[in-house]
């Protein structure tokens, strides 16, 4: 499943009982129902993607934000990370803020995978894989979590990644 969703600026709201609280989506539901209906795919099998677009400033963090903390109350492995610009060049900036757990913490996983992605996210000495390398073993990590769980990987700022993350995530 592949969607666009696009965030737009819905004005000052406030609810019906006084003002909007903190953190609250409102204006959101059908943005909200589009994540909530890619995520319910994965959930049932499937794969997707989506892509949310918008000026600066509409709200477009928190709406991904509160969709992977759905995804992840309800047992989804969730991959979240930020790209930006001042990291775009660094290789592999937005692969280890997404991978650096799974890899390297109390989080990490079993998979033959890990060491490729150790070297490329330079956290072991040796040669630096290949980007072709690096991109099946990010794959084959993330195929072989969802085996376990479905996977929900969240990009926020994907336009300022840095090259050969963009690349792994194409």
């Amino acid at each position: 499943m592949s969607a666009e969703c696009v965030a737009e600026r819905s004005g000052d709201r406030t609810e019906p009982n006084g003002p909007v609280r903190r953190g609250a989506l409102l204006g959101r539901e059908r943005e909200q129902r589009e994540l909530a209906d890619v995520i319910d795919s994965v959930f049932a099998g499937g794969t997707g993607v989506v892509l949310v677009r918008g000026e600066p400033g509409v709200g477009k963090t928190a709406l991904v934000t509160a969709a992977a903390d759905g995804a992840g109350k309800a047992g989804a492995s969730v991959l979240l990370g930020r790209a930006v610009a001042f990291e775009q060049s660094l290789s592999n900036a937005l692969l280890q803020v997404l991978l650096l757990n799974l890899v390297d913490g109390p989080t990490q996983v079993a998979s033959q995978h890990v060491s490729t992605l150790r070297l490329a996210l330079g956290l072991d000495a040796g040669e630096t894989p290949t980007p072709a390398v690096l991109a099946s073993a990010a794959v084959s990590l993330v195929d072989e979590m969802s085996t376990r769980a479905p996977v929900v990987i969240v990009v926020d700022d994907l336009l300022h990644a840095d090259e050969s993350s963009a690349a792994v995530l194409e």
